[in-house]
């Protein structure tokens, strides 16, 4: 909870008393868009283990999820098992890491999610990713950013809903070196790989100033990226395009990210969505189209990480003549059983994420809070 925050207005005490009770909210009450066709929401890094019934996860969240049409998130937490031996990490290089149990995949199932991303850094080694993979598709919930090979890695998801068709396309900017990002005959995720460079500072008569990073995607795989997009393009009404960048607990923008998301815009991409550093980061509206560069946590059991870092956003995207028509948002954190739930955005923790989000987004886009929502883009008025 926000610290600055001394006396909470009585509408968030309201919304906070049924959290912490545990009943689930009611399903939330977005602006209505006569004429839409479709509503795709959009969710961040996602996470379901340890837990006995793995769909209480989103018993807050779930009538709203049921009104959608669509539902995509980012799934960090391979359904891979866990090593049964404590001197044996699931990944050498994060000793505190922990896999999914493949049951945890019935949390994904109860809250009716579509589609996941993949393409992560704990989507690691390329073992797991498979083992994951095998469980998804046994469950029947479609997936991108990962496969046995470069072409499965790259494929897209095409899925229709109301006769509108949606593209799917996922990857990874945080690699490790090996046994991570798919190669021709080799299983791995889709990455798009990025050069970290460090030049002198521009005051050089200042002792102890630090060195200015520059960050710069290889540019083949940068290539390769487009390429998918711009073949999807072709096929599909809308293209979604999802990235894990960024560095943990930071909310600044990196060169990098936003060289990939413009030139996945230019590739064609409709709407970006961006996770990984698990706090919620700047929107963007770039040639009309959003992008979205840190969505944060939405349910994310991992130990480490239940105590903190619970801010998220959870993004709705209504289609009207097979277009994005409106985009808009709503605070999201994880109440005191680590279970997401959806904050009004007129008081109290809710207002007080929507004022981070704006600080950082500045000029790259205007946000207006509407009823209980924060509008990134209308077109139907």
């Amino acid at each position: 909870m926000n610290k600055n925050i001394k006396i909470l207005p009585a509408a968030f005490l309201l919304v906070l008393t049924c959290v912490i009770s545990g009943s689930a909210q009611s399903a939330w009450e977005w602006q209505s868009n006569p004429g839409k066709e479709v509503s795709v929401m959009l969710f961040g890094d996602t996470n379901i283990q340890g837990r006995t019934d793995p769909a209480s996860a989103f018993k807050n969240v779930l009538p709203t999820l049921e009104k959608a049409d669509l539902r995509i998130c980012n799934l960090e937490g391979a359904f891979a098992g866990t090593s049964k031996d404590q001197l044996i990490p699931d990944i050498p290089h994060k000793n505190s890491w922990k896999h999914s149990e493949p049951e945890m995949v019935k949390g994904i199932v109860a809250a009716k999610i579509d589609v996941v991303g993949v393409a992560n850094n704990v989507t690691y080694p390329w073992m797991a990713l498979q083992r994951s993979l095998k469980v998804l598709k046994e469950n029947k919930i479609q997936f991108a950013g990962g496969g046995n090979n470069l072409e499965e890695a790259h494929k897209p998801v095409i899925i229709e809903k109301n006769g509108v068709k949606f593209g799917f396309l996922s990857y990874a900017c945080t690699v490790f070196p090996f046994q991570h990002a798919a190669m021709e005959t080799v299983p791995g995720i889709a990455s798009v790989r990025v050069q970290t460079y460090y030049t002198p500072a521009p005051n050089l008569d200042k002792p102890g100033m630090p060195m200015v990073t520059v960050t710069i995607p290889v540019p083949q795989e940068l290539q390769r990226m487009r390429d998918d997009i711009r073949a999807l393009r072709s096929k599909v009404d809308i293209v979604i395009a999802s990235y894990h960048w960024g560095i943990s607990d930071h909310d600044a923008l990196l060169d990098y990210q936003i060289d990939i998301a413009h030139e996945a815009i230019e590739a064609g991409a409709d709407v970006i969505m961006g996770h990984g550093n698990h706090l919620v980061a700047a929107v963007e509206m770039y040639k009309d189209r959003p992008i979205f560069y840190g969505l944060g946590n939405f349910a994310f059991d991992w130990e480490k990480m239940r105590d903190r870092l619970k801010d998220g956003l959870a993004v709705k995207v209504d289609i009207k003549n097979k277009k994005v028509d409106r985009v808009s948002f709503v605070p999201v954190v994880r109440d005191d059983q680590n279970n997401p739930a959806f904050l009004d955005p007129n008081s109290g923790e809710g207002a007080a994420i929507v004022t981070n989000v704006k600080n950082l987004t500045g000029k790259l886009s205007s946000l207006k809070i509407e009823g209980k929502e924060i509008v990134v883009k209308q077109n139907n008025k």
